[in-house]
């Protein structure tokens, strides 16, 4: 039984349901090529970059995702970017995968997440300088 059909992977054991449990150790991984056309604006350079980006974060990367990113950036111009800015940011967020869509979402906030503000947002507004006069603590704290 194979999880996919272009994969060919042996069963090996019973897992404890009593079900085939596949095992892919040993099985290697195949080299991610960078394709021989690309779309306007994107460069070979930035697309090994986001290659080595992905080896670093220890996130597979098939050669199909890599062409689903690829077809993903070539609509880059939608939200105002070239295909290798929006691959050398989705790099700068540490983002394993090419989404314009958080992409357009980041830069109408202005580049930053937005932020809920915390329990303790606002403190630096108040005024702590004055205290608290003793005649107002109970007894057992003057």
């Amino acid at each position: 039984v194979s999880p996919h059909p272009r994969h060919s992977v042996t069963p090996t054991t019973l897992n404890r349901k009593g079900t085939v449990k596949e095992s892919l150790k040993g099985a290697r991984a195949k080299p991610v090529k960078i394709p021989d056309e690309l779309p306007d604006g994107l460069s070979r350079e930035v697309v090994a970059e986001f290659i080595e980006h992905r080896k670093v974060k220890k996130s597979k990367l098939t050669q199909y995702a890599l062409e689903l990113a690829i077809a993903e950036a070539s609509g880059a111009a939608q939200i105002g970017m070239t295909p290798d800015e929006v691959f050398r940011q989705t790099i700068a967020n540490g983002w394993a995968g090419v989404n314009l869509d958080w992409l357009a979402q980041r830069a109408r906030r202005g580049g930053k997440a937005a932020a809920k503000p915390g329990k303790h947002s606002g403190v630096d507004a108040q005024d702590f300088g004055s205290g608290t006069a003793d005649a107002d603590l109970p007894e057992d704290l003057r």
